[in-house]
């Protein structure tokens, strides 16, 4: 059953790129997904698209990982899959905001943040906001920065999402501190140093832009096995 064989080359794919194989894991899920084409299993092909997005992206390959994405919206649609779709527009919108395309990243940031929460997804919700507040930082847009971090530490807290409330923490810390701040600032440096310091908090690492809005520990963002398989 080709549907059968798509699925064991998806965990396949999943496995490689956890033993660090990005090369291989790529290479085995472009086969899953021209299986998965094949079946018509437009949820599946979606899933691998945001996944293999992910696995671009670790690579610095832009280009490709934003072609997987923008196809991975498309199938997300044609499987009729809103859950999918929030991720893929938050993954897509994510991907702008690093290459520094803010209008693209708020475009896509706030339609992934209102089908957030359509389906009641409150950690989806936390990291479209948490995002947002970077893209607002990074356009020196720093009060309406400071107040998308707060209400996504506002959820992170709510959810005992430790990596999400460093990110927003951190982000806050750099918003005050262009504001002229250094007191409220260091404030939050100190709270974010405070939660890794802390025996829960031990296994979160300094934060860096891609890991803390894409794949949060607590929520794995765009590298998942497709679902089902």
């Amino acid at each position: 059953d080709i549907g059968i064989q798509a699925n064991c080359l998806g965990k396949i794919c999943m496995v490689l790129a956890s033993k660090g194989d990005i090369h291989g894991a790529v290479k085995v899920g472009a086969g899953a997904m021209e299986m998965w084409e094949a079946a018509g299993d437009h949820h599946r092909m979606a899933s691998m698209s945001l996944a293999l997005a992910a696995m671009h992206l670790s690579r610095g390959e832009v280009k490709q990982a934003v072609e997987l994405l923008e196809g991975s919206l498309m199938l997300s649609r044609r499987a009729r899959d809103k859950i999918m779709l929030a991720e893929g527009l938050h993954a897509l919108g994510t991907c702008f905001a690093r290459i520094g395309y803010h209008a693209h990243a708020m475009e896509h940031l706030q339609q992934a943040l209102a089908l957030c929460r359509e389906i009641g997804d409150r950690i989806g919700e936390a990291r479209c906001l948490c995002v947002l507040g970077y893209v607002l930082l990074s356009q020196r847009d720093n009060q309406r920065s400071l107040h998308y971090y707060d209400a996504s530490l506002r959820l992170f807290d709510s959810q005992g999402d430790l990596f999400g409330q460093v990110a927003c923490h951190e982000g806050m810390s750099k918003a005050r501190r262009a504001m002229g701040q250094d007191w409220l600032a260091d404030a939050h440096a100190e709270e974010a140093a405070a939660i890794r310091s802390s025996p829960a908090g031990s296994s979160v690492a300094p934060t860096e832009f891609s890991r803390d809005i894409v794949d949060s520990p607590s929520r794995p963002g765009i590298v998942s096995t497709p679902q089902g398989s």
